[in-house]
């Protein structure tokens, strides 16, 4: 017979040892290149449209190119015309770090749910676990430059 509290101790000595007891092995500026889209397509499910728009800002132009095909024409809509109409005072750093981690939890509860796989360092060709270390913490950057600098060639 299994022993599943052996099981459950032992996971958890390895994610002690890594490193990754309620911490992510990647940051949001990550996701574009590590989720594929049907995996976008289920993290969107049920999400509400303003929330999405706020945890977009900051990503570059590459990001977003990689993102936007997850959604149908309708919703990017939606999500540009949030973002072009969102007033910069309202937009704090917090903000928008409060809805990455919306979605960042919900990709760990899919996770852990075995709905999706997030690749990790094996999947990823010249990546180790060291480049993942401490992957928390993003730089936040002024919200009209960025809107202006992400959407003028859209």
């Amino acid at each position: 017979m299994i022993d599943l509290e052996d099981i459950e101790r032992r996971i958890k000595r390895i994610e002690d040892k890594l490193g990754i007891v309620d911490k992510y092995l990647y940051n949001f500026g990550d996701l574009p290149f590590i989720l594929d889209h049907r995996t976008w397509e289920q993290i969107w499910q049920g999400m509400d449209t303003r929330g999405i728009s706020l945890a977009l800002i900051g990503l570059n132009r590459e990001q977003l190119l990689r993102i936007r095909p997850t959604f149908s024409k309708t919703r990017w809509s939606e999500i540009t015309k949030e973002l072009v109409e969102a007033k910069p005072d309202e937009i704090t750093e917090g903000t928008v770090q409060s809805f990455r981690k919306i979605i960042m939890e919900r990709i760990h509860e899919l996770e852990n749910m075995g709905e999706i796989v997030v690749s990790r360092n094996e999947d990823r060709p010249n990546s180790s676990l060291d480049s993942f270390e401490d992957k928390t913490k993003e730089t936040f950057i002024e919200f009209q430059s960025w809107l202006n600098s992400v959407f003028e060639k859209a």
